[in-house]
Parts: structure tokens; sequence; C-alpha cells
């Protein structure tokens, strides 16, 4: 169901994603990969307070859950650079928002530090919150130690594509 669900939140069938995942609902209530198929939804919808929703009820159903992870990190720093800072509320819930989404990507990291999906999204939260060069140097780090795997330079050319190249950062490369 979840599979099926991923599939066709993939080809923008939300209304047929919702039912797969409202079937495996029914046969299997808490299991967090139900939770976590309900996120991604949520998520591919663009409705990222639902997402963080159902990943946080994923993750206290099962909280060693990488992807469960990677993806309230992800809705989080959607969310944070959604949030238009007009008062002091929304300012704090943006600086919050910043922070879960490095938290949730620490823990990821925490959990499994070979998954690449992991150390990219640390470091393209790193660069999101803390500045573009802490995501590259942190990339080149990772690029120097484990220079066979492609995903950190992949990684770094969309960090570099996302952001304007500063004369720091090109001493990087």
């Amino acid at each position: 169901y979840v599979l099926q669900a991923d599939y066709m939140s993939q080809r923008y069938d939300f209304a047929g994603a919702l039912q797969a995942l409202a079937n495996a609902t029914k046969i299997a209530p808490n299991n967090y990969e139900v939770l976590r198929g309900l996120a991604l939804l949520e998520f591919r919808k663009n409705n990222m307070p639902g997402a963080i929703n159902y990943g946080m009820r994923a993750v206290k159903a099962y909280d060693g859950d990488i992807d469960t992870y990677i993806l309230l990190s992800k809705a989080s720093g959607f969310l944070a650079q959604a949030i238009v800072p007009i008062n002091k509320k929304e300012i704090d819930r943006k600086e919050a928002a910043a922070k879960d989404s490095i938290r949730y990507a620490t823990k990821a990291v925490e959990i499994d530090g070979t998954n690449p999906e992991a150390q990219v999204t640390y470091a393209k939260m790193l660069a999101t919150t803390n500045g573009v060069d802490s995501g590259i140097s942190y990339l080149n780090e990772l690029i120097k130690r484990f220079s066979y795997t492609l995903d950190y330079k992949v990684a770094l050319a969309e960090i570099g594509r996302a952001h304007v190249w500063t004369p720091v950062t090109l001493i990087y490369l």
C-alpha cells in the first residue's frame, strides 16, 4: 500500500494515494511506514505542517527510521523558508522550524552516518540555516572521506546552483 501510494503521489494522483494509505491504515492503524507514507503524501502536496504532523506520529511509533527524520528535516526546512516574518510570533515560528530542520537532520546522521541521503540533507540544512559556506565545507569534508560517493558532489553542485557564489565559497572548489 505504501509503495503504491508513493508511486501514485509521484504521478500527482493524490486522491488515489490517499485511498491506498487509508486502506493500509485500516489494516495497521499505527504502523510507522503508513504514517511516513502519509507524511510523504502531505509533503508532495506542499502541506508542510501536515507532513510534520504525520512525521512526528511516525517517529513516535518507531524512532529509528532515518527516512522519517530526513522527511521531517526537509519539511521543516521548507516551512522555515515559507514563513514570512511579519511579527515576533512569525519570527519565532521561522526560527523554530529552522532549528527543527537541523535537529531532525542531525538525528538522521546520528542513526546512520553512512547514509548519503541523510548526510546530504544535513549539509543542505546547514547551508540554508547557517550559511552556504558551512554546507559547502561540510560536503567538501565528506567528499574527501568518501570520494567514491557521487551524491556528495551532486549535492555540492545543487547548493552552489541554489545560492550565489561568493569569493569565499570559490576557494573550496
